[in-house]
């Protein structure tokens, strides 16, 4: 037992830090694959993100951009470009039919859109904006006012003071809390259609994110403490560090395989646990006479420094 000698506990903490980033970058790596449809393990994640994108497509509620073989390359949010005199029509528009047409399958009311979009006076047929003949009438026949509410402020801005004029009107649309817009975008983000496929999605990404964890954790983690002489990971490889069991002897298999599984655990459920069983893990190796982490102490091994060690062959 003289010729053993413990593994420097600074070598052994760096070494469990970089085995965990490269189990986290392989994890990461592989799941971006999964996740973007590049590659299908069987849960057609690609099929379900196109049933969303046309699902967004048909709102007409984000900018969607297409390549040369009408494949969807990049979809997002609309956005408002004040310099374009006619630009409040083609919102005014593109809702309008939002809350016509596609919400029309959520059982949408007019009373809704009333309320929800143009947000007019009833009894004047008036808002703060456009003013409606009746409420059948499409955005085509809407005029604006002289006068309109900027919707953030809540003051009047009239027609003359041209920009605080386009300004309200541009708030009237994407206003944060009261642009109808946003309204809009929030009102289709609770479509039970779009919940369905967001909650399905999320769950297949969920198992794969573990599928993806508990796979990296094995390649570079638990296959080459099986297969190393001495039961070490690829860094406590690198640093010089490696096991043996409590009396100094080689280790067998089953100390092996128990640190194997164990190490798997542990690092697994630190990606999942913002590192937290790794610390523990660290934090019991520091504390303890003898300086054994929770993996130690599971497989009945001691670390050791290989470099000035001797182990006995049992």
């Amino acid at each position: 037992m003289d010729e053993i000698y413990q593994a420097p506990l600074y070598k052994r903490i760096i070494a469990s830090l970089l085995d965990f980033v490269l189990t986290i970058l392989l994890a990461i790596g592989l799941f971006m694959l999964l996740s973007n449809g590049a590659v299908d393990i069987g849960f057609h994640n690609k099929e379900l993100k196109l049933e969303q994108y046309k699902l967004q497509e048909s709102s007409l509620l984000f900018n969607i951009v297409k390549d040369q073989s009408g494949n969807y390359s990049e979809i997002s949010l609309l956005t408002y470009n004040q310099d374009n005199p006619e630009e409040h029509s083609r919102f005014v528009n593109l809702i309008h039919r939002y809350y016509f047409e596609f919400a029309q399958g959520e059982n949408k009311s007019e009373k809704t859109f009333n309320t929800k979009y143009l947000l007019f006076n009833e009894t004047t047929l008036t808002n703060g904006v456009y003013k409606i003949n009746a409420i059948d009438d499409g955005p085509a026949s809407y005029v604006l006012l002289d006068e309109i509410t900027d919707v953030s402020t809540g003051k009047k801005v009239n027609k003359s003071n041209t920009k605080a004029y386009n300004s309200a009107l541009a708030s009237f649309f994407t206003d944060s809390n009261k642009g109808v817009y946003n309204l809009a975008m929030t009102e289709f983000t609770s479509d039970t259609r779009f919940q369905a496929l967001s909650g399905r999605l999320a769950n297949i990404e969920r198992l794969e994110a573990l599928i993806c964890t508990a796979f990296s954790s094995l390649i570079f983690l638990s296959l080459p403490v099986l297969i190393n002489k001495h039961g070490e990971t690829p860094f406590m490889r690198i640093l010089g560090i490696c096991f043996t069991d409590s009396y100094g002897y080689q280790v067998k298999m089953r100390h092996k395989a128990i640190r194997a599984l164990t190490t798997l655990l542990l690092y697994a459920s630190s990606i999942y646990l913002f590192g937290v069983p790794i610390v523990i893990n660290a934090i019991v190796m520091l504390a303890t006479q003898n300086k054994r982490s929770l993996i130690d102490m599971a497989s009945n091994e001691t670390a050791i420094d290989r470099k000035t060690s001797v182990i006995l062959e049992g």
